[in-house]
């Protein structure tokens, strides 16, 4: 895609490019056309990727000492580091607090939600439940961990105190994650996505199409959510205030992915081996085949 004036200077000037796994390594793209650049050479499979807050850092899984581990590096992948050589399981699903010092994961054995540093140490297990395969979700003040779990029937999302490992249940919904002012939470339930309170109450604000069912991909910074939709196999983003939503694209192979900037000021979707972004008043898309994981980083 060729971008001219206004729209090239926007997408010149954004300091932000996106990370992916793809080919057995972690690659950065920006939003100028210009090839992607490798910044770590090899991984075991292409997984999710998480990034910190100001895109200085980058979480990554590898499997090559025998289970899953978190790995850490910079932007450009300089200083590689595994944070978790001393858990027995796989770990796995890493979310940074909003100050960016504290990392979020699951882990295997013993199963659960952990907090760590980010040098690895401190390391505190927060609960016995958690979906492995799914994030948590940080809170915007830093201070509660928003997951779920697989359960068939009954409560399946939780809410956990950062500081004192104290689990709320507060109802039923899918991956969930935190509105702009941290008093509730957005998921996916019953045809739709809305705003589930801590006290348990759910609001729909968008009602999805009939027959489909509905999954929170994560919130952007203006308050839009993004979603994916199967079995037709949609990715949108959806207002919970208006209940309007507009289509990004499709997905296949059930990998839908998305990514947000801090800021608010870029996000990227990722489906059917198109990758799409939306920089300031700048949009494009790009073809990138089997990515396994995306996120922001700077520079």
């Amino acid at each position: 895609m060729v971008l001219f004036g206004a729209l090239a200077l926007v997408v010149a000037s954004s300091p932000w490019r996106v990370a992916y796994s793809q080919a057995g390594a972690i690659w950065t793209v920006g939003f100028d056309g210009k090839p992607p650049t490798r910044i770590v050479a090899k991984v075991s499979w292409e997984r999710p990727l998480a990034a910190s807050p100001d895109g200085t850092r980058l979480v990554y899984w590898d499997h090559a000492q025998g289970h899953w581990d978190l790995w850490i590096c910079g932007s450009r992948g300089q200083n590689p580091r595994n944070l978790t050589p001393d858990m027995n399981g796989g770990c796995r699903s890493a979310a940074f607090s909003p100050d960016g010092r504290t990392i979020a994961f699951l882990c295997d054995d013993p199963p659960g939600l952990y907090t760590m540093a980010l040098d690895g140490s401190g390391k505190k297990r927060l609960s016995a439940e958690g979906h492995r395969d799914d994030p948590p979700a940080w809170s915007p003040d830093g201070g509660r961990l928003a997951f779920h779990s697989l359960a068939d029937s009954g409560p399946n999302v939780f809410v956990a105190e950062a500081a004192t490992g104290k689990v709320t249940t507060v109802g039923r919904g899918s991956r969930p994650d935190w509105t702009k002012d941290g008093k509730a939470l957005v998921v996916a339930r019953n045809g739709g996505i809305g705003r589930l309170g801590l006290d348990g109450k759910f609001a729909r604000g968008w009602e999805g199409r009939p027959g489909e069912s509905y999954e929170v991909l994560g919130v952007v910074p203006d308050g839009r959510v993004a979603w994916r939709s199967w079995p037709d196999e949609r990715i949108g983003l959806c207002s919970l205030q208006t209940g309007k939503s507009e289509g990004v694209g499709r997905y296949g192979r059930n990998l839908a992915l998305f990514a947000a900037t801090a800021d608010g000021r870029a996000w990227a979707a990722y489906g059917k081996d198109t990758l799409w972004w939306s920089v300031g008043s700048a949009k494009g898309e790009r073809k990138l085949l089997g990515v396994g994981g995306i996120a922001f980083v700077r520079g």
